[in-house]
């Protein structure tokens, strides 16, 4: 039987270049390690792709999944590097992996890289974490009344930090930053390459939905539609809020809960607002009396078009040509011409509603398709994949994109 582990290098590569995917070429890096190492870590040859979803630990394969949106299918990655973590975010190809220690990490699955952040200790209302004291591994501050709580690591890994946004791809770019909503009151943090602590941003109104980098600048937006730009190059409070930028809608009867996104698309920035409700009764979870078996999901999406300079903002009917990638990620827009099979003026959405974990109530679940053409939502193909799909989906769905780009001999 012939060793496929002594192809030689050059014929490997030469394999290499005629794939055109990233779950193909994940694979052909995972045969073996001389396969490994005869190629690149990222495919530069390749075309846009567009993003993976990043689906739990599948028990029955003891692999974690991912759904290619490309050719309909599920693979499998071993990602024993980030087993049992949470990711919080994902940027340029990198996840911010959560643990139930005190540890945040960047992870690259296409490389296997990581790079080790400031860890959760240095938040500024963290005070400690004992491992020993089992159930009450950390001590944090409450910034509502200033007692000290205790509570677990599944706790801190599930809840303490909401989201998180890498400027760039720190491969290419070694002064990356990363942006940070965390804590109970959702406030901003930060931290630059190489830093050993969180810098917290003061003095401002919070709490916050979303991050964006935009033309080298960190934007975010609160629960209320409130716009500010993040000065991190000055002092952590030279933050500026752009007035006259509210686009709070009042709570409907039919709706318990609204979200914001900020996604750059075309060069222009855009804010967007989603929408959900128990799809059976509309009721709060506030009110709900058995939360743990009440669902949630998405009805529906607005979409506003920003402009900076003037700190105006009006409804948006139509994305163009453009998709929507919305989620835990670090909200991103794509050419629908660049994809002929799928369809314009649709937002991709998955489930980030950390909310509901703190609940109890069954998360995860929310994904599928908004199409702003004639308002209807359609399930993903991978909507209750595994056995995971009749509690709760963990860690939740997160799309994973490269920072891969067209070759200009590739261009059309």
């Amino acid at each position: 039987m012939a060793d496929w582990s002594q192809l030689q290098n050059e014929l490997l590569r030469t394999i290499a270049e005629l794939l055109s995917a990233n779950r193909d070429y994940l694979a052909f890096r995972a045969t073996c390690k001389s396969w490994r190492s005869a190629v690149e870590e990222m495919p530069l040859h390749y075309p846009y792709q567009l993003p993976l979803l990043m689906l739990p630990y599948d028990k029955n394969v003891k692999a974690y999944s991912a759904f290619s949106l490309s050719d309909n299918k599920i693979f499998y990655l071993k990602l024993s590097e980030v087993h049992g973590r949470r990711y919080c975010g994902s940027s340029n190809g990198w996840l911010v992996a959560v643990d139930e220690t005190p540890v945040i990490r960047l992870f690259n699955p296409f490389t296997k890289t990581q790079i080790e952040l400031p860890p959760i200790t240095t938040f500024s209302e963290v005070l400690g974490f004992d491992k020993s004291r089992v159930g009450a591994e950390y001590n944090v501050r409450s910034l509502f009344d200033g007692v000290v709580e205790t509570p677990n690591s599944e706790w801190i890994r599930t809840r303490f930090i909401k989201k998180a946004v890498v400027s760039s791809d720190p491969t290419s770019n070694p002064n990356y930053v990363v942006m940070a909503i965390h804590g109970e009151l959702q406030k901003l943090a930060f931290c630059r390459h190489g830093d050993k602590e969180w810098t917290v941003i003061e003095k401002i109104w919070c709490p916050y939905c979303d991050i964006v980098c935009y033309k080298e600048q960190f934007y975010v937006v609160d629960s209320n539609g409130r716009v500010a730009i993040c000065n991190i190059d000055g002092p952590p409070d030279a933050v500026e809020v752009m007035p006259q930028m509210n686009i709070y809608v009042p709570p409907q009867m039919d709706i318990y809960q609204q979200t914001m996104y900020l996604v750059e698309s075309m060069g222009e920035l855009l804010q967007v607002v989603r929408y959900c409700q128990d799809i059976h009764t509309g009721e709060d979870v506030r009110y709900c009396e058995d939360i743990h078996n009440w669902i949630y999901y998405t009805i529906r999406f607005k979409v506003f078009k920003m402009d900076i300079s003037r700190r105006k903002r009006f409804e948006v009917k139509t994305l163009g040509d453009c998709m929507l990638f919305l989620g835990s990620n670090n909200s991103l827009s794509l050419s629908a011409h660049d994809f002929p099979r799928f369809k314009r003026n649709c937002i991709y959405f998955t489930d980030d509603a950390v909310y509901s974990y703190k609940a109890g109530v069954r998360g995860g679940h929310d994904l599928g398709m908004f199409n702003l053409e004639d308002n209807s939502i359609t399930s993903l193909p991978c909507q209750y994949h595994s056995s995971n799909d009749l509690g709760m989906i963990w860690p939740p769905p997160i799309w994973l994109h490269t920072s891969y780009r067209r070759n200009d001999a590739l261009e059309e």
